[in-house]
């Protein structure tokens, strides 16, 4: 698989493209970082992170970027949740890494995936996606609370 950094790509702001130190400088305060994907196609899968400001539940901010990847590199639904799971701890790091302020527990990291006691397939990576998450000191939001998956209104 080739070395594709999501923050090396085109971030957005709506329709407004900028570069990731750009939306580092904007997000100097407590974050939501979280990952998705979808099929395009039959050979290709596209990996999208957000970036939301914990703002209050009228916030519609937030900036995000995507990168595709060959059907290849991503053969089942476990190597999914944790491509998504690790783009989205790399996105922290990085802004952990430029931002003079904010510290690991700042953040927190929206894992796209079932709670462990699922019956779906995707929870069987929960507890070790939330261990791996929480090793690096970040929070993990609840994905069993039925609320808006990413703790923002990235929906809007």
């Amino acid at each position: 698989m080739k070395d594709d950094l999501i923050i090396d790509r085109t971030w957005f702001a709506g329709d407004k493209p900028m570069t990731f130190d750009e939306v580092v400088d904007a997000a100097q305060m407590t974050l939501v970082i979280g990952t998705d994907s979808h099929r395009q196609g039959s050979r290709k899968r596209v990996f999208a992170t957000a970036i939301c400001p914990s703002f209050d539940e009228d916030s519609r901010m937030y900036w995000w970027a995507r990168r595709t990847l060959r059907k290849r590199d991503v053969p089942n639904l476990n190597a999914q949740m944790f491509i998504e799971a690790q783009q989205s701890i790399d996105v922290a790091m990085e802004v952990l890494e430029r931002s003079p302020i904010l510290i690991a527990s700042d953040i927190t990291i929206h894992v796209d995936c079932s709670p462990a006691t699922s019956r779906h397939k995707s929870g069987r990576s929960a507890k070790t996606i939330q261990n791996i998450v929480e090793s690096y000191g970040f929070n993990q939001a609840d994905n069993r609370s039925g609320s808006d998956p990413l703790g923002c209104k990235c929906g809007g």
